[in-house]
């Protein structure tokens, strides 16, 4: 069975208290990743809370969000509206860069991956719209921003 997109229609309400999905939602979703070429963060190695190091870690071991100058956590955005429901995104621990000097901070780097976000429930079936969603995949050392004075 082909997965088809609808398209929302003005003033329908969402009720989907006893609606299941279809049986071919993870198929096309990702038959939707594969043709945008997009991973999206659905199985982070590890979501524990850790200070902002001194410095850099370099044990080869050491996952590479946690030898950057910028190190970060993924933390789970969960939306019971969209598939996947579960979306990591990443969150700098330190405010400025390791070893660099207070002109540098971390800043997120962000990217938009396709998800569905349920439209409605037809026949006790979710119905779903491709959509867009805003995530973090990491952080990076910048330069601060000036305000120029005009």
């Amino acid at each position: 069975m082909l997965f088809l997109f609808v398209f929302p229609s003005e003033g329908r309400s969402l009720h989907v208290r006893h609606c299941q999905q279809p049986d071919d939602i993870e198929e096309a979703f990702n038959n939707l990743r594969n043709q945008l070429d997009l991973t999206v963060l659905s199985n982070a190695e590890s979501t524990e809370i850790i200070p902002c190091p001194s410095q850099t870690l370099s044990h080869h071991g050491d996952p590479q969000r946690l030898r950057s100058t910028c190190p970060w956590i993924w933390e789970a955005n969960i939306d019971n509206t969209r598939y996947p429901q579960k979306i990591y995104n990443a969150r700098c621990i330190c405010r400025n860069c390791i070893g660099s000097s207070t002109k540098y901070h971390c800043e997120s780097i962000f990217t938009h991956v396709k998800v569905f976000r349920i439209l409605n429930c037809v026949n006790g079936l979710l119905r779903y719209v491709q959509d867009e969603q805003r995530v973090s995949v990491g952080c990076t050392c910048a330069h601060k921003r000036t305000h120029r004075n005009s």
